[in-house]
């Protein structure tokens, strides 16, 4: 993989990456390219990981339901009570 350093001249930050930068107006690239090798993580390590994170957004996704759950049943029960039986306006 050939990696260079580029500059965001609008917001004044560095990233290293491919050529993608290379046609865009706001990144200069700052050194040379560099030829890297990545070695692989072994696949099971790997899957570990994107399972746990798969059970954190799951865990989000739950909790910000529920709470969304609890503001809907709220809300129905004060529309229930506006017309409770025996009341008059």
């Amino acid at each position: 993989m050939r990696l260079a350093k580029y500059k965001n001249i609008r917001v004044d930050y560095e990233v290293i990456t491919d050529d993608w930068c290379a046609e865009h107006r706001d990144y200069v690239r700052l050194t040379e390219f560099v030829d890297i090798e990545f070695p692989p993580l072994p696949e099971d390590a790997v899957i570990t990981q994107e399972v746990a994170v798969l059970d954190r957004q799951i865990a989000a996704i739950q909790e910000q339901a529920m709470v969304e759950i609890q503001q809907l049943a709220q809300r129905k029960q004060e529309l229930l009570a506006l017309n409770a039986p025996g009341e008059t306006a």
